[in-house]
């Protein structure tokens, strides 16, 4: 459902951008459309167009066509095993662009010359020249590819609830842009190690690849997204939400519907399955030492209690680090009961059936987090919060928790 202001393309900046006040807003202007506002990338041209979300101040426009000159940008390859770098560095892992390393056959779209940019669209903006669409680089490329280049800023690349968080907002600048169905290429700007998440990035719009990996110097058809998103940090901190969402967002929904269309998986409305999930120690980056932060001291004493509690349910254990991301998401579409400490691996809960209950266990200095609430009231999964007993501190943000109260 789209309201008048995304019925029509706004020339210049959306009112209102970034407002600092918490405001109370419904289900569709805290997850959905209803804050997004479809606008013109330059003044008197439609032909480009960018997407400004008006409480977050997000922008994503696109670029037109780009050239990149891989020689003047500086950092890791990346995908690489991250095993084969342990230790490196996370400023060798961070992509620089020197003066001239993007080429535009467009001006910057007008939003961004309106706006204080930070991070790493401020730096790939700045390293960018215009130039003449008639330059011979343009005019004997391909002009017929109509691939949708997807220029990504991913952050905290390993950690599943901030990747799915990036992944919807592309999934809602696609799908306002009329370009989900198109054919996509996923660019990361940055040189990272390899995750089972590259994995599904590539799933969901059929092709990524790490920057200076690209084959392609010659993009057409680019866009530069804007990874600030309503169910991440960025949302919890600026929004307040309305709690009677009671699965009405359909946004979210849809996201939902598109990462299980394309993975071929089902949710089941009559599972009889308890999914206990645990943790253990991993590697998750070249910077990790390997320990793993509010895992269960005793998961044979919690299971039995849990048992316990849900007698005519099917319990099964797992651990998302030992298992690929499909499969992951699978578990959860055939559970009935979910139930686990606070964590990122708890973003897979959007995929629950919808008769299905969340439990969520919090150690004492995270009770205050609500992004997966959040996520089960937008989508109508009965949400439940406990708090967790810690058993042993391990450092000062650090330590082992049991279920049981007491």
């Amino acid at each position: 459902r789209k309201s008048k202001a995304h019925q029509m393309i706004h020339h210049g900046v959306a009112p209102d951008i970034v407002s600092t006040v918490k405001r109370k807003l419904s289900c569709d202007q805290t997850f959905g459309v209803d804050s997004i506002h479809l606008i013109a990338a330059h003044d008197k041209d439609d032909s480009q167009r960018c997407i400004q979300h008006e409480y977050l101040g997000w922008t994503s426009c696109q670029l037109g066509t780009i050239i990149l000159y891989l020689d003047r940008i500086t950092g890791s390859m990346g995908g690489e095993d991250v095993n084969a770098v342990l230790g490196r560095a996370e400023n060798e892992e961070r992509l620089l662009f020197k003066p001239g390393a993007i080429q535009l056959s467009r001006p910057i779209p007008t939003p961004y010359t309106r706006m204080a940019l930070t991070g790493l669209a401020s730096q790939f903006l700045s390293a960018a020249e215009v130039i003449n669409t008639a330059a011979s680089q343009l005019q004997h490329s391909d002009k017929k590819d109509e691939t949708i280049h997807l220029l990504i800023d991913r952050g905290d690349y390993a950690n599943p609830c901030m990747s799915m968080t990036k992944m919807y907002n592309v999934f809602l600048v696609l799908s306002q842009m009329d370009l989900l169905h198109a054919q996509h290429h996923v660019h990361f700007l940055d040189g990272y190690a390899h995750t089972s998440l590259d994995d599904l990035w590539t799933v969901l719009f059929t092709n990524a690849t790490h920057l200076k990996q690209s084959e392609q110097h010659v993009l057409h058809n680019a866009i530069l997204v804007d990874t600030a998103s309503t169910l991440g940090d960025e949302g919890v901190r600026r929004l307040r939400w309305d709690t009677s969402c009671n699965g009405t967002q359909s946004t979210v929904r849809a996201f939902r519907d598109f990462v299980l269309d394309k993975l071929n998986l089902t949710r089941s409305q009559s599972s009889q399955q308890l999914t206990l999930l645990t943790r253990r120690d991993y590697i998750g980056h070249p910077r990790s030492d390997g320990i793993t932060d509010r895992k269960l001291a005793n998961v044979t004493a919690d299971a039995a209690y849990l048992r316990s509690l849900y007698p005519q349910l099917n319990m099964n254990i797992v651990r998302f680090e030992t298992m690929p991301v499909r499969e992951q998401i699978r578990v959860m579409t055939q559970t009935h009961v979910f139930i686990g400490v606070h964590g990122a691996g708890n973003v897979f809960s959007m995929f629950l059936p919808d008769d299905a209950t969340f439990v969520e266990y919090f150690p004492p200095q995270f009770w205050s987090r609500v992004r997966f609430e959040m996520i089960a009231h937008a989508l109508g999964i009965e949400y439940v919060k406990r708090r967790a007993t810690v058993v042993e501190r391990l450092s000062k943000n650090r330590v082992t928790v049991r279920l049981r109260a007491g």
